[in-house]
C-alpha cells in the first residue's frame, strides 16, 4: 500500500486525477456524514467532451477523498 492510500485529500486543495482507468474513490460526503465509494467523472479528451469533473453520486457534498486501495487477488487453488 502506497503514502497516498492512507491520506485523505481536501477537494478544495486537489481534486482527483483526470485518469480514464482509474475513477473509483473513497469519498467523504457531508449530506450522510459518511465514507462512501463514488466515481470520478472527467472529460475524455479524444471525444472532445468539455465539461467540469464531478463525482457521480455525491458531487455537491464531498469534501474529502482518497484513492481506493487494490483489491485482494483471488485465491488460485494452491496451498
Amino acid at each position: 500500500m502506497n503514502d497516498l492510500e492512507n491520506v485523505w485529500i481536501n477537494i478544495k486543495d486537489q481534486q482527483p486525477p483526470n485518469d480514464p482507468y482509474n475513477r473509483e474513490y473513497w469519498v467523504y460526503e457531508t449530506l450522510n456524514n459518511k465514507v462512501q465509494h463514488d466515481y470520478w467523472v472527467c472529460p475524455d479528451k479524444e471525444l472532445e467532451q468539455d465539461f467540469e469533473p464531478f463525482f457521480n453520486n455525491w458531487s455537491g457534498s464531498v469534501t474529502h477523498w482518497k484513492p481506493m486501495t487494490k483489491y485482494p487477488e483471488p485465491p488460485t487453488g494452491d496451498k
